[in-house]
């Protein structure tokens, strides 16, 4: 008897094989985090969301973004190169952070969280997005 071992698949770990991206992270948001001297400004990149699909809250010092994208009548997809965010982000912020005071903004698939440094709060609360 002959035994053989196979070459590892080396195209399904390049970009362009179907299943690169099915094998990533499907629940990752991505997102860009500025400053400057009064803001801690969060920006997430979530295309083809609307409000009704995002929950932002804070419970002490954990700031948490919640991404649900509402499933669609199912349709059999030839090929799926890019996906809608869907998942949760969070965030440990220190007593510099002014929470009580967040304002939220999405416009063109881009969510704006703007944090003033300030203070430390402890209670739960949800944040409306204009």
């Amino acid at each position: 008897m002959m035994y053989t071992t196979k070459a590892p698949d080396r195209a399904r770990h390049h970009r362009n094989h179907p299943d690169y991206y099915r094998n990533k992270k499907q629940n990752s948001i991505l997102f860009n985090l500025k400053k400057d001297k009064k803001w801690a400004i969060f920006q997430f990149f979530v295309p083809g969301i609307s409000i009704e699909e995002i929950d932002i809250n804070y419970e002490g010092n954990l700031l948490t973004v919640l991404v649900n994208k509402k499933s669609e009548e199912p349709v059999a997809n030839l090929r799926t190169e890019f996906l809608s965010p869907s998942g949760q982000r969070s965030f440990r912020l220190n007593e510099q952070y002014d929470l009580e005071n967040i304002s939220a903004e999405l416009k063109n698939g881009l969510l704006e969280l703007k944090i003033p440094f300030i203070g430390q709060q402890n209670k739960i609360q949800n944040i409306t997005i204009q």
